[in-house]
């Protein structure tokens, strides 16, 4: 925890009580960039004309103002600037410390909410997806772990679990969520076409192939293609897909 300074000759002996709590205290001199860079919990001094620029300069961390013996306008004016609290040397530096460290704490306990609440929206976006159990929590949260990578994912699972909503919550938070979602059924497309369907053809490749057509590979190309009941394949052709994958190249029949 990191407290910027300078004070009145008044609280001189704050920083010692401080460092002596196990407080990390620098001064102004000491810095070399944003405070909250640096892990600073909370911020005091004793001139007031500087609390517009804390606040542009870290925002978020609160300002403690330390004055000898201050007006009511003084107090009044500083809060409306946007200090925490404001102390006078009559309260002590005993006080003074009191309402750092709650000021610190107060801190702290809000990185922890925002860091907790961050990890959650990252693991637990899954629109759609419903569903508590512990099993499904792992499922999530191997899902949060491989969205950002560009790996290959298999998900397995009885049909109506949701796999194609854990796929498309995939896609959603990858790199890759402003290309096309492609979905193919390959349990609905007969053997004889799926070839073609998966990575396309060339125009004469056979007798009705009129035109060059692009496969569902390349339809996906920059997005994601998700392939639902892949395991209805036939051996030959998961073999052909299995290549693709290594190798990350299609071929037009």
């Amino acid at each position: 925890m990191v407290f910027w300074e300078p004070l009145d000759p008044a609280f001189c002996g704050l920083r010692s009580l401080l460092e002596e709590e196990g407080f990390r205290v620098i001064s102004g001199s000491q810095t070399s960039g944003p405070l909250s860079a640096q892990g600073a919990h909370a911020v005091v001094t004793s001139r007031p004309e500087l609390i517009p620029w804390f606040r542009t300069s870290c925002p978020g961390i609160p300002i403690l103002v330390a004055l000898n013996a201050p007006a009511v306008s003084e107090v009044v004016d500083a809060m409306r600037a946007g200090a925490a609290d404001v102390v006078a040397a009559a309260d002590g530096i005993e006080a003074a410390a009191a309402r750092i460290r709650e000021l610190t704490r107060s801190r702290k306990e809000r990185e922890e909410q925002l860091r907790l609440q961050d990890d959650l929206a990252r693991a637990y976006r899954f629109d759609g997806v419903v569903g508590s159990s512990p099993a499904m929590r792992e499922v999530l949260r191997i899902a949060s772990i491989v969205a950002p990578t560009d790996a290959t994912i298999l998900l397995t699972g009885e049909s109506g679990t949701g796999k194609e909503l854990v796929a498309r919550s995939i896609h959603l938070q990858s790199r890759r969520a402003a290309g096309p979602l492609v979905v193919l059924h390959c349990g609905a497309v007969p053997e004889t076409l799926l070839e073609t369907e998966l990575f396309g053809h060339e125009k004469g490749a056979y007798t009705h192939a009129v035109t060059t057509r692009p496969g569902k590979f390349e339809q996906a190309s920059g997005g994601t293609l998700f392939l639902d009941e892949v395991g209805d394949m036939s051996p030959r052709m998961q073999v052909k897909l299995l290549r693709v994958l290594q190798e990350r190249v299609v071929e037009r029949v």
